[in-house]
């Protein structure tokens, strides 16, 4: 490993920072205001870091499947709290990466459209609404066209149909 590539950011895989292997180079954010690079540099991940977190990623899904829903809403519901504990810092990092306003985007509206989606997921989680096949118009969070697999299907809506009789099918 080269001095550029010991100063590039780890990289989180399978719950543990580590330095990239093999990266296929690196990027900077950069100021749309000003142009300048804004450190630190992160490693654009090579095929070596893919498949790690792929491996890593089947492995959390296993492990997230077992896991008691009462402890994910939870999980979600603290991970709004810590946005919202740590909103200074973040709404100044994102107005300098991307030049958008400050008070009026970022806090006042960027911030806590996140948080109240991760709170809206937690509701989601402890009323299992996404398991149900929903429209788009009558829920916030759903899970699209079909049931996510494993959910219970009995309550399942018929699908309906145009006028045209043609199937309706959403992109």
């Amino acid at each position: 490993m080269d001095e550029h590539e010991e100063n590039l950011r780890p990289v989180l895989i399978g719950g543990e920072w580590r330095a990239s292997k093999n990266p296929d180079g690196d990027f900077r954010a950069s100021n749309p205001a000003t142009g300048e690079a804004i450190d630190p540099s992160f490693p654009i991940s090579g095929a070596d870091d893919i498949e790690a977190a792929l491996a890593a990623a089947v492995n959390a899904s296993h492990a997230l499947a077992a896991t008691d829903p009462e402890r994910i809403a939870t999980f979600l519901e603290h991970y709004a709290d810590g946005i919202e504990a740590a909103a200074e810092q973040l709404v100044a990092i994102a107005h300098e990466e991307t030049a958008l306003p400050a008070p009026t985007r970022l806090a006042g509206n960027e911030l806590p459209r996140t948080t109240g989606q991760l709170r809206q997921a937690a509701a989601a989680v402890r009323s299992r609404a996404w398991t149900q096949c929903r429209d788009r118009q009558s829920a916030s969070i759903a899970s699209g066209d079909q049931p996510i697999a494993g959910a219970d299907r009995t309550s399942r809506r018929a699908r309906r149909r145009p006028a045209s009789g043609k199937r309706a099918i959403a992109i």
